[in-house]
């Protein structure tokens, strides 16, 4: 038996057809395919994530409305240090976080060589230093409620700053998949009505498919970084955007 088939791409999408020596078919369903991919690429991927901004203007909504515990998945980061979210979350002083985690090996260090321990006070920048992606070092004051060996690290450290505010310094980039996954004492997650990952999709299974989250928001960061959704901000010199799916003209 020999089987015909067709491969239709549209950049960025594969339709692979396999028949039972029927080109034509091949040809006819990957065609089909392949328009309903142009068809409906408006929501299947063109959809928008907000910024930060947006983000946390959407929480306070959503907390008053008691639509809690809210998921922030950060989408663009990729080192772990980016800060877009937590000074946006300070600027507009947002209760109860829980931002899981933020790495900042040199954070660690200092707080190692001070022989840092629970109850300590905590006044430093943290984050923002591999590149302008990752926004602006922010400044946390507040107190030290962990540090020691975890996940395998020699440290982390856990810092509690504002109004019931606690942020978990990791020395590499973490994705936290579940609550399940920051429950250590003194940390337990049920207290805290907003989440910060560093994550995409790997959170959904703990936090949205369990139904433990109610809110989940996917946000996006300032500028046309490599880690964007927005595909149309960054610089195309081999292949302008107009021509590329899913903004150019389908051919």
């Amino acid at each position: 038996m020999v089987s015909h088939g067709r491969m239709c791409q549209i950049i960025g999408v594969t339709v692979h057809v396999i028949t039972n020596n029927d080109q034509h078919l091949a040809d006819s369903i990957a065609d089909d395919m392949a328009k309903y991919i142009w068809q409906v690429r408006e929501n299947f991927a063109r959809g928008s994530f907000p910024l930060p901004q947006e983000a946390v203007n959407r929480i306070k909504v959503t907390i008053d409305s008691d639509q809690i515990p809210v998921v922030f998945g950060d989408y663009s980061d990729r080192p772990g240090d980016a800060t877009w979210i937590l000074e946006q979350i300070i600027t507009e002083q947002i209760e109860g976080v829980l931002y899981a985690t933020l790495r900042d090996e040199h954070v660690l260090e200092k707080l190692k060589q001070n022989g840092a321990k629970p109850g300590d006070p905590f006044d430093m920048e943290v984050g923002a230093f591999t590149g302008p992606q990752a926004g602006n070092p922010v400044r946390i004051t507040g107190r030290v409620t962990f540090f020691g060996p975890k996940w395998s690290y020699e440290n982390i450290a856990a810092i509690e700053f504002g109004r019931n505010n606690l942020l978990i310094i990791t020395p590499t980039y973490v994705q936290i998949t579940s609550p399940e996954g920051v429950r250590f004492d003194p940390v337990n997650p049920d207290n805290y009505q907003v989440f910060v990952v560093k994550s995409r999709v790997h959170f959904r299974r703990g936090f949205d498919e369990t139904g433990y989250a109610k809110t989940i928001l996917v946000v996006d960061s300032p500028g046309a970084w490599f880690g964007t959704t927005r595909l149309d901000s960054l610089d195309y010199r081999f292949g302008p955007v107009s021509t590329l799916y899913p903004f150019g003209i389908s051919e």
